[in-house]
């Protein structure tokens, strides 16, 4: 069982979505914006997308993206269990939530540049 918060995805560019949806709040998303980063077409968008989430990945500890990394699926597109990241990076199951959620919030201070690139889809 996943605990809460914590979003799984099956190949990349649903762990790009997995993990835009858990950095943002709902009203910061827009469904013309979502519909063009992850339809059909936004092939080009989404390699822009992976370069920001790249950049603010880049801000966190080694642990923490590792975390977010494994959760999300977006190092080999498979999205680990709590169970599996738990024994990566040997620490008790219970307190894996607790490092996704600090990790999450650390990312979200460090998003300003996907923020401002998924507000820039909505005006387009």
């Amino acid at each position: 069982m996943v605990p809460k918060g914590i979003a799984t995805a099956q190949g990349s560019g649903n762990a790009e979505q997995s993990l835009v949806r858990v950095v943002f709040e709902p009203s910061e998303l827009s469904p013309r914006a979502m519909a063009l980063v992850f339809g059909p077409e936004g092939e080009m968008i989404r390699k822009e997308l992976r370069s920001y989430i790249n950049d603010a990945l880049d801000a966190l500890g080694y642990r923490e993206r590792g975390l977010i990394e494994m959760l999300h699926g977006l190092g080999d597109g498979h999205a680990y269990s709590p169970d599996e990241v738990a024994a990566v990076f040997q620490i008790p199951l219970k307190h894996v939530s607790r490092a996704h959620a600090a990790a999450l919030a650390e990312l979200r201070r460090h998003a300003d540049e996907l923020r401002l690139f998924i507000n820039r889809l909505t005006i387009s």
